[in-house]
């Protein structure tokens, strides 16, 4: 067996470690709260709530349902129940959606680990409506929040649903409205799993000059464990992953350009990537330092980085 089919055949998923975030806003509301929520589920046609033991879950669809039926849950915790509509972009679209109960705890996880703290200023570059961010405002809300995405019509209605959090339509291409040395922490979940080589380069040196010295970048990647996972899926003909993960093993870096049309990207570069941890250490630790590498973390199946401004 070669090394492709070894790498194909190793699909390994790991779980969120730690749920600070979720936790700390499922502390806001009352047992009384609780039984309310759902009495209210019950008496609803059509819903219901995961079993008890799946605790996890369970905390996020109380929370979830909490803040859509009753106004002082939402107060509580400071979660908006909205979905914007089908002509605004969004990931994981809900009929019933508070924002993201899962990429917060990942971020917060990683940045914990590596010895840090959320604070100070914070971007979601590429937020498209705020799915992430708005969860992060309420679970932080001492932080001052950033977003920025080129989806013009995604950054409006963010705007408008979500005032304490300052958003900007950015350009493909950088730059930024931001200063120098302006945030203590960037994350973008599953952004440059989209850009080509190039684009990827240019947004990483963008990065370097909007993130303060030692402060954080967080992000993630389509590599290895993608392959794997939609191998063991079957997301995609064995032969096709092959030919990517040789490409993977021998360039560090492979891009597909696979969309017609997506929203407001330039569909030329803005497609599937795939970034080994080969190329990112050729590459990058002339600016930054690793600190933190998860392969396959992020959504089961994305590899998370965590790196510091030198």
């Amino acid at each position: 067996m070669d090394l492709a089919q070894k790498i194909l055949d190793s699909y390994n998923p790991t779980n969120e470690i730690s749920f600070r975030p979720i936790d700390k806003l499922f502390s806001q509301i009352s047992d009384i709260d609780i039984i309310n929520i759902v009495a209210k589920i019950d008496s609803e046609p059509g819903m219901e709530l995961p079993p008890r033991e799946n605790f996890r879950y369970w905390i996020a669809e109380i929370l979830r349902y909490g803040v859509h039926f009753f106004p002082d849950v939402a107060q509580k915790t400071g979660l908006v129940s909205a979905s914007p509509p089908k002509t605004i972009h969004n990931m994981h679209r809900l009929d019933i959606d508070v924002g993201s109960l899962y990429c917060p705890n990942l971020i917060d996880e990683v940045v914990h680990a590596a010895g840090r703290v959320i604070s100070g200023r914070c971007l979601d570059f590429g937020c498209s409506s705020g799915r992430v961010v708005r969860v992060m405002q309420a679970a932080y809300p001492e932080v001052e929040w950033y977003g920025c995405d080129p989806e013009r019509s995604a950054i409006g209605w963010a705007a408008n649903q979500f005032p304490k959090i300052s958003f900007s339509c950015n350009k493909f291409d950088p730059p930024t409205i931001y200063e120098d040395k302006y945030f203590d922490l960037v994350y973008a979940i599953s952004i440059w799993s989209h850009f080509d080589e190039e684009t990827s380069k240019i947004w990483f040196d963008e990065m370097h000059r909007i993130v303060k010295p030692s402060g954080l970048l967080y992000w993630t990647t389509h590599s290895k464990q993608t392959l794997a996972q939609w191998a063991t899926n079957k997301v995609r003909q064995r032969e096709s992953l092959d030919d990517i993960c040789n490409k993977l093993i021998l360039n560090g870096f492979v891009f597909e350009k696979v969309y017609d049309k997506d929203w407001s990207a330039d569909v030329s570069r803005w497609g599937l990537a795939y970034i080994s941890t080969d190329w990112v250490l050729r590459n990058l630790l002339d600016k930054w330092n690793l600190v933190q590498y998860r392969p396959g973390y992020e959504s089961w199946n994305q590899d998370v980085y965590l790196m510091e401004r030198r």
